[in-house]
């Protein structure tokens, strides 16, 4: 696997919702919620760590966690400084762009850790800051 990326910039230089789904499902099911959120709210600025259908439905894409799905144990050890070096990453993407929201879909071996560092850095508000994790 490649090293991990450095993501971009948020495309209105906000971000509201910043979307993480890392399987090929979860993309599917946050594409089809982030529509209906849209349809309802059409100027939010989502981004998201997630797949095409993410992009399709309207998100500023920052990176394709589907691109780099990985299945077992051998494999998350084998490629375990790239998803490190990921979500180191996606806390600092988040530290600076404070997002009003983070939406964590499925891939729990990511998304837990990364809730809960949020919590530990005091960025979410279960940790005193202002970012909703949902």
């Amino acid at each position: 696997m490649n090293a991990a990326p450095i993501f971009p910039e948020p495309a209105d230089g906000r971000v509201d919702v910043l979307i993480v789904a890392g399987e090929h499902s979860g993309d599917e099911h946050a594409a089809t919620m982030l529509r209906g959120l849209l349809d309802r709210a059409p100027g939010m600025a989502v981004a998201a760590l997630g797949g095409p259908q993410l992009a399709a439905a309207g998100a500023q894409l920052l990176h394709d966690l589907t691109a780099s799905s990985v299945v077992g144990l051998v494999e998350v050890l084998k490629n375990y400084s790239y998803f490190r070096a990921l979500l180191d990453e996606t806390i600092r993407w988040i530290a600076a762009h404070r997002p009003r929201v983070v939406c964590l879909v499925d891939y729990p071996g990511f998304n837990l850790r990364l809730a809960a560092a949020l919590r530990e850095r005091g960025l979410s508000a279960k940790g005193g800051g202002a970012i909703r994790v949902v």
